[in-house]
């Protein structure tokens, strides 16, 4: 059984509640690739995912069965409390949009968030949680995919904005805000005009402008957290 580890929500750092975070497992891979089969068969391909690789849709149907993975600032609050994830890139399950969409395949899904979430500024980067995923049959979706976004949650991030790319950071906290530091171990990477995924390199970067959702590579991985107690999330292949 690999080694637990715990990350502690700030507004919890008082009481006694944890929850415990580890490496997405050989069967809950398993319950993922058999969730995927009622998808057309076009779908089961882009989404069939090796256990050791991560894309965004993945992430995204992972939580949509029950399988709760980590946001970014959890993400940083294990890492603080021992998680050791340096050689890999971790996807958190957020979507961050920002000014106008300019890459062609990702354009119908910000327009869609744009609209049924009415967001309205432009100037605003957004980190969007609670996203799901749906077949779509719209000619414009690149993917033929669309957003379920019924259990959504908007955070305004003006700390994403693509004036503070490049600039060293100790950690991104709970409302998304960063702690940015001239000696900070970590360089966010941002853009404008996109819709992004959030994810953690294992060269200390956080990626908010990695706009290939479908982009996975070996050293990718899905790290997931769950309440404990939960025997599934404490058992670990």
């Amino acid at each position: 059984m690999a080694k637990q580890v715990f990350y502690y929500p700030r507004e919890l750092i008082q009481s006694d509640t944890s929850l415990p975070v580890d490496f997405l497992s050989e069967k809950e891979h398993g319950t993922y690739k058999h969730s995927i089969q009622k998808y057309p068969a076009q779908l089961i391909n882009l989404l069939n995912v090796d256990r050791n690789g991560s894309h965004f849709f993945e992430v995204l149907q992972l939580n949509q069965i029950g399988i709760r993975t980590v946001t970014i600032p959890e993400l940083f609050s294990a890492i603080g409390n021992g998680m050791d994830v340096s050689h890999f890139y971790v996807d958190g399950r957020e979507a961050l949009l920002s000014g106008e969409c300019t890459y062609k395949p990702n354009r119908f899904l910000a327009e869609q968030l744009r609209s049924e979430l009415q967001l309205r500024d432009k100037e605003i980067p957004y980190v969007i949680k609670g996203l799901g995923i749906k077949p779509s049959n719209h000619t414009d979706a690149h993917y033929g995919l669309e957003f379920v976004t019924k259990h959504a949650e908007v955070i305004p991030a003006p700390d994403f904005h693509v004036n503070n790319n490049g600039r060293k950071f100790s950690r991104i906290d709970d409302n998304y805000t960063i702690a940015f530091d001239d000696n900070g171990k970590y360089t966010l990477f941002t853009d404008n005009d996109i819709l992004s995924r959030l994810d953690l390199g294992d060269d200390l970067i956080a990626f908010a402008n990695d706009d290939r959702l479908t982009n996975s590579i070996d050293d990718s991985r899905v790290v997931v957290v769950g309440t404990e107690g939960t025997q599934k999330f404490l058992e670990r292949a």
